[in-house]
Order: C-alpha cells, then structure tokens, then sequence
C-alpha cells in the first residue's frame, strides 16, 4: 500500500502500529481510508464507529482517539 498520497495517511499509518502487527495494519488500512478518505472525515466521524473500525489492531479507544485528535489539529 502507497502512504504517499497523503499526509494524513502516513499520520493514521503511524498510529495503528502500536501494539499491532504490521500484517494486521496492512489489512486494516485499506478499508480504513476507503471509509475515512479525507482528514476531515476522520475528524467528525462518530469515535465508536472509528473504534469499531480499528477493533483488531488492539488499544483502539485510544487509538481512535489519536486518530481523531490528530485530524482535528491539522
């Protein structure tokens, strides 16, 4: 998978990883920006619905809570 499209993909890229394999976040990542494409939709996205997303990279409250956080900043 491409992380160079933009940036705020290469941010939700290095957030995931924690306490998750790199094999799982390949498989999370591409339905991830399918649903979210823009940092604004990862901004005002409903945070269970983005936890529900990320549930099997592990630690995903508070990794859709970084995620989410992140995309209100930029």
């Amino acid at each position: 998978m491409s992380l160079n499209r933009y940036p705020h993909e290469l941010l939700v890229a290095t957030i995931l990883p924690a306490q998750c394999t790199d094999h799982r976040v390949n498989q999370v990542l591409p339905g991830l920006f399918k649903a979210y494409p823009t940092v604004n939709a990862f901004a005002f996205t409903d945070l269970d619905k983005l936890s529900q997303e990320i549930h099997s990279c592990g630690y995903h409250n508070q990794k859709a809570k970084s995620i989410q956080g992140s995309s209100l900043a930029i």
